[in-house]
Order: C-alpha cells, then sequence, then structure tokens
C-alpha cells in the first residue's frame, strides 16, 4: 500500500494523503507508554515500521522529524547531510553514511504536507547513489496529549539475511525516532 502511494506522488506530482493511524498490540502499546521506540517488520524482507509516542504535538514533532542536520547526531552510521534543494516543504538532501571504514553516499528527496504532518521520501534519481532503494514516510498525529510518530521504509538493508536486517533496523529507527522524540519534547 505505502509503495503505490509513494509512487503516486511521484506520477501525480503531489503528496499522497497520509494513511490512518497505525494500529498496535496492547504489548507495542506499553512498550509506548514507557516511551519506548516499537520496531515492526513487514510483510517482504524490506519493510520495517518504527512507532514512538511524544509528549510535543503534531507540529512540533514533524518540525523534528524535518532536522535533518541534527540526524547526524541522532545516528552513529550518519556522517554528514547537505540540503541540496529545496521548495516549499520539500527538502532534497545528500547523506554519507560510514560503516566500517566505507562511506555510502546517498541522495533523498523529502516531499512534505508539513500542514498534515505528512512527509514522505524517495532516492532521487537524477543524482548517483551507492544504494539500490529507500523510500518510506514519516507521519505525526494526535496521540492522547501528544502525539504518535510512525516511520515507514521499505529499504533498510535490502537483500541482507533477516537478522542482519532487524539488527541495522532496530538501531536505526530507534536511534533516529529517539533524536525526534527528545527534539519534539524539548
Amino acid at each position: 500500500m505505502f509503495v503505490i502511494a509513494a509512487l503516486w506522488s511521484v506520477v501525480a506530482g503531489a503528496t499522497p494523503p497520509p494513511p490512518a493511524p497505525v494500529s498496535v498490540t496492547e504489548g507495542e502499546e506499553a512498550r509506548l507508554r514507557k516511551g519506548e521506540v516499537v520496531v515492526r517488520y513487514g510483510g517482504d524482507e524490506r519493510q520495517t515500521l518504527a512507532v514512538v509516542d511524544v509528549a510535543a504535538s503534531p507540529d512540533q514533532t514533524i518540525r523534528a522529524v524535518m532536522d535533518l542536520p541534527a540526524r547526524v547526531t541522532d545516528i552513529g552510521s550518519l556522517s554528514k547531510v547537505e540540503l541540496y534543494g529545496r521548495q516549499g516543504d520539500n527538502i532534497s538532501a545528500r547523506w554519507t553514511m560510514s560503516i566500517a571504514m566505507v562511506s555510502v553516499v546517498f541522495h533523498i528527496s523529502y516531499d512534505c504536507d508539513m500542514p498534515h504532518h505528512w512527509c514522505v521520501y524517495s532516492l532521487d534519481p537524477a543524482k548517483e547513489n551507492d544504494i539500490e532503494s529507500s523510500n518510506g514516510s514519516y507521519q505525526a498525529y494526535t496521540h492522547g496529549t501528544g502525539s504518535r510518530l510512525v516511520y515507514r521504509t521499505d529499504s533498510i538493508a535490502a537483500g541482507a539475511p533477516e537478522w542482519v536486517r532487524r539488527r541495522l533496523a532496530d538501531n536505526a529507527a530507534k536511534e533516529m525516532l529517539g533524536g525526534m522524540k527528545t527534539r519534539a519534547e524539548r
């Protein structure tokens, strides 16, 4: 479903409507109440969903999401970000990731609907990238007295063994959403 919405965005030139709020299990809800980031895996080896509750409004939360330079300190493997394009709420960024002394460079285009607290992203096909694909979304919506932040991606460690993918997805999602939560709650 998400991939279809992301493709529609590219074809139509507009951000697709945000999906319905995510459903969580009772166990996941208990972990969210404790302030934990919950990471779940989808139907194939590429799909990852991460959720965290934030003691801030959806406006504050999505602004924290789109503070791209702050992610370099949030995620241990990121070493650099350069913003190279901006048109309204849409941003393009060149990311450098350093893993085991190897630099991986990729370009992401973020297509955002900030008033609806929703942003989709995809690999910029007009730029040279060291990864095959990267697409997903960020969504913040009112939940309780704050907001719930949902991160969906179809690209973390695609093709790697499941245990490697899960470890990378857990670490990256928890670092990233944890940092976004901290910034939004300031």
